[in-house]
């Protein structure tokens, strides 16, 4: 056992004893055929729709108007009785949602609010395990654990104390972090990328790192380069095999439904089937979340559209579901005067100002040129709040952006899943139609 490792499983049983017990269940399970993994979900799957009744007033209420009785269901066909749930409903329904009762420890946990509407809830162990062990079986088929040296591209740029903090928990976990692709700051990492293993984080900025070092003329091959959070588009994979000779793999999943699907080695995004249920309506996926007790998600509409779910024996032995392309995810990206930023950045200020100043219900940002972004606030929030934002925005872009709050003020675009970033060209396209700032 390395020393890297002994810290890795040391840290991993301060923070949660019961990840490695399910992580050998998940690589048992992986195993077992399809009927199996289906008589497993509808077991579990009964279970949770039983204790969200006992414990929830809101799905008890909801299960009332449906007349849809838990304690009687045995297939998967009887879910479609149930009222999908939205974003809305958890965060307007949050107290009636959160099952504190019998856990000792839970975890806070927030969406990125790519939608514009960020959420917080809690998380008990067995769901926290569940989550982490479906990773580390994803990276455990390509030959990489988690202790292995390993570069991470996204996070939150946070004040100097904390920031620090976060530097020496990913020095114990043997990674570094890119917050960024600006060229200073990807220099610096080229030493320690050279040694790694993998690379994971937002797919759009994996490739537009990719493309910084193939203006270096650099080749940094790699196990495994892992993309989640957007689409990922078959030239960011030619990219990734020139520059890190292996193909991006997609992590497709959300804080809130857990890790839903995760691509083996032979192209295929498997669903962990031991931890979700996927359904497929008119394109669009619906999650029920099998280990979400404290927080039950049930029959979510994750707002993403995606190509019909299939099965058959896979070439790497799984038998588990395979879910087709993710159509609805892009991401863009985010100019300044000088650089180019990842727009998940702008999900990091508002959430950050969320959790530690004035909770920010609905927003947009809005690109119209280079070097300018607009922060549109639906409700009214206090000066304080809006000078927290710019405050914010700046440990991010410092002078190459010049940045603007308006509150009171509706998102750009038509009704349906909100934009959170409208980009320069959206914009001029959305103006054309009538849609100005």
């Amino acid at each position: 056992m390395t020393i890297n490792e002994f810290i890795y499983r040391l840290g991993i049983l301060v923070h949660n004893p019961h990840i490695w017990k399910y992580y050998r269940f998940l690589k048992t399970s992986a195993s077992w055929n399809l009927n199996q993994l289906q008589d497993h979900q509808l077991r579990e799957c009964k279970k949770l729709l039983i204790w969200a009744e006992q414990n929830s007033p809101f799905y008890k209420k909801l299960f009332r108007k449906a007349d849809f009785h838990p304690g009687n269901f045995s297939s998967f066909g009887e879910l479609a009785r149930i009222p999908p749930v939205t974003k809305k409903d958890l965060r307007q329904n949050f107290l009636d949602i959160q099952i504190r009762k019998g856990f000792s420890r839970m975890y806070k946990t927030f969406t990125s609010g790519t939608t514009g509407e960020p959420l917080v809830f809690y998380r008990d162990q067995v769901w926290d395990a569940a989550h982490r062990a479906a990773y580390f079986r994803g990276l455990s088929w390509f030959g990489v654990l988690p202790w292995h040296p390993s570069v991470y591209v996204g996070g939150y740029n946070i004040n100097p104390e904390k920031r620090r903090w976060i530097r020496l928990l990913d020095l114990l976990q043997n990674r570094r972090r890119l917050y960024s692709f600006t060229s200073a700051e990807l220099k610096d990492m080229i030493p320690f990328l050279k040694k790694s293993l993998y690379l994971e984080g937002y797919s759009s900025m994996i490739f537009g790192i990719a493309g910084k070092l193939r203006e270096m003329s650099l080749n940094i091959p790699l196990q495994l380069v892992k993309g989640t959070g957007d689409t990922i588009f078959p030239h960011y994979s030619d990219l990734c095999r020139e520059i890190f000779d292996c193909p991006m793999v997609s992590e497709y999943g959300a804080a809130e439904a857990g890790i839903m699907a995760f691509e083996c080695p032979e192209g295929n995004q498997h669903i962990v089937m031991e931890n979700v249920i996927v359904e497929v309506m008119d394109n669009e996926i619906i999650i029920t979340n099998l280990v979400s007790r404290s927080f039950p998600i049930i029959r979510y509409r994750i707002n993403d559209t995606v190509e019909p779910v299939h099965t058959g024996q896979c070439k790497c032995g799984l038998a588990h579901q395979v879910i087709g392309r993710i159509t609805g995810r892009l991401f863009e990206y985010l100019y300044g005067k000088t650089e180019t930023y990842h727009a998940y950045l702008l999900y990091n200020i508002i959430n950050k100002v969320s959790v530690q100043d004035h909770p920010i219900r609905l927003f947009q940002a809005v690109q119209k040129k280079k070097g300018q972004v607009t922060f549109l606030i639906a409700e009214k929030i206090p000066k304080a709040t809006k000078k927290n934002i710019l405050a914010e925005a700046a440990k991010y872009f410092g002078e190459d952006m010049d940045c603007f709050v308006l509150d009171k003020t509706s998102p750009l675009g038509e009704k349906g899943k909100l934009n959170n970033f409208i980009g320069i060209e959206q914009y001029r396209t959305m103006s054309a139609k009538g849609w100005e700032l």
